[in-house]
């Protein structure tokens, strides 16, 4: 049996192929993977980002794991944060997952309110409503940018 990982890539790689019709319509998108994080945890370097990686499918983006420096680690690859349209977590260890809470309350703060799947394994729903319920005293806090 293939890990999650694999089993997800193989699907939006499949999910980007044009039907037979749209194919002379439109060209396939290019499919990128870009490592931003190699350094696992709990040690902090200044030289590598903890776990993370994102597939580019055109213009849509994945991310798998989301360690720490991985939103600096997108600004670098001049990856967009509203270009993410999903968030895959291979274990809930704090170096796969520590850009997860500042990543999305960044997404709060900047009025990007669309919907974002966060898919994992067990616990990935307690933790995300522990995200949120660390988030009520920030969205009470006023915020001003600029």
């Amino acid at each position: 049996m293939r890990s999650l990982p694999v089993r997800l890539l193989a699907t939006l790689l499949l999910a980007t192929q044009a039907s037979p019709g749209a194919a002379q319509a439109s060209p396939a998108p290019t499919v990128a993977f870009v490592t931003l994080g190699t350094g696992g945890g709990p040690v902090i370097r200044t030289e590598r980002s903890e776990p993370a990686n994102a597939v580019v499918v055109g213009q849509a983006v994945y991310l798998f794991d989301i360690g720490a420096g991985t939103q600096r680690q997108l600004a670098g690859a001049r990856i967009n944060p509203r270009q993410i349209r999903g968030i895959f977590l291979s274990h809930l260890h704090i170096d796969h997952t520590a850009d997860l809470a500042p990543f999305l309350l960044n997404r709060w703060v900047l009025n990007d309110f669309r919907s974002l799947p966060v898919i994992g394994p067990r616990g990935t729903k307690k933790t995300l409503a522990g995200i949120v319920q660390m988030a009520g005293p920030v969205a009470l806090a006023p915020v001003t940018i600029g």
